[in-house]
């Protein structure tokens, strides 16, 4: 089976590995599962059995900049990776660029499963870095 992953966090520089890379990458010891990269983490890259497809035009670390500036990328680039890519499902968890991908879903005929983790992941706590929003 062909799966895109787009996951919720930058797959491979996030410093804090998601329940997607535990799930993924045992699946891609059995399947060939392509993952986006979004630029918003800038710890080492992580190895990883998934292939890495491009998804950042304008690489931020602020998460809410750098989805919102790069949504029309993300509409470019999704469409060209469902069209070409000969997925046989998407996985969609990110809001903003899920958007794009299963709008290329839907005009190409793949299924998509929507994986919402939760709204507020203990790994998005990375990002905060002022006294006022990290835990004690």
């Amino acid at each position: 089976m062909k799966i895109l992953l787009v996951s919720t966090q930058d797959y491979i520089h996030h410093p804090i590995p998601s329940r997607h890379h535990y799930i993924f990458e045992d699946m891609a010891t059995r399947h060939e599962v392509h993952v986006a990269h979004f630029h918003v983490s800038r710890c080492d890259a992580r190895p990883t059995r998934l292939e890495v497809e491009e998804a950042t035009q304008f690489s931020l670390q602020s998460p809410l900049l750098h989805y919102t500036f790069n949504a029309p990328y993300h509409f470019y680039r999704f469409n060209q990776l469902v069209r070409d890519g000969g997925f046989d499902v998407i996985v969609a968890a990110n809001v903003l660029a899920g958007t794009a991908v299963i709008r290329a879903a839907k005009r190409y005929h793949v299924p998509v499963l929507f994986d919402l983790k939760d709204w507020f992941p203990d790994s998005a706590a990375a990002y905060f870095k002022t006294r006022f929003c990290r835990r004690s």
